[in-house]
């Protein structure tokens, strides 16, 4: 997909978004969670939003990231957490750079990471940045349906569809709001299990790129 940027980093004003805990807003809302049926009718099934090639699993850039669950139930919530670790001050993008992708089998290839997501084919994405000061903790709680995982995510307003239910299997949350490294994203995993099993906390953290 042709993803076009605009804008600079650092742009956003000093503390925009920031909170000493974890910011539980549901994110974000095309509005609350939703587009239209037109609307998904014409994405859906055609341009796939993938973005990021590969994604540090753990930490990244002075950064860390973990979830409130490693298990999740079917069309369950959520918890995802990024720190700034670093000590110092760091510039990031906007809350809405994230998706989720789906790790798919294959029988004659290397298995790979494919995003839940579609979008427009010439998705304007800006690089407003914001700054976030040490220890700062950005904060999403999500909601594991397509109308709960649909956001907008570029300039223009161009919303990230979730077309079908996430069915049972191994998922990672990708934020692809930091720079400054080889890697494109930072990445936790979690799985969707039956929702006749119990949610599980997440497992200890592990490091690396994916």
């Amino acid at each position: 997909m042709a993803v076009a940027t605009t804008g600079c980093l650092g742009d956003a004003p000093r503390g925009h978004e920031q909170t000493d805990g974890v910011d539980t807003t549901e994110t974000p809302a095309t509005p609350r969670g939703t587009v239209d049926d037109d609307t998904r009718s014409d994405i859906c099934g055609g341009t796939r939003l993938d973005v990021v090639d590969t994604a540090a699993v753990g930490t990244l850039n002075g950064f860390e990231i973990e979830t409130t669950h490693q298990r999740v139930p079917t069309g369950g919530t959520i918890g995802v957490r990024v720190r700034n670790r670093s000590g110092e001050e760091r510039t990031v993008g906007v809350r809405s750079k994230f998706y989720i992708q789906r790790h798919v089998e294959k029988t004659d290839e290397p298995s790979d990471w494919r995003s839940v997501y579609y979008t427009t084919e010439d998705l304007l994405v800006g690089r407003v940045g914001r700054s976030v000061e040490p220890g700062t903790t950005l904060g999403w709680r999500l909601r594991l349906t397509p109308d709960g995982l649909t956001h907008r995510v570029s300039m223009r307003g161009e919303p990230a569809v979730v077309c079908e239910p996430l069915a049972p299997g191994s998922y990672r949350f990708v934020f692809w709001g930091l720079s400054g490294e080889s890697v494109d994203g930072l990445a936790t995993p979690f799985e969707i299990v039956g929702t006749d099993r119990q949610p599980g906390r997440r497992s200890p953290r592990s490091t690396g790129s994916l």
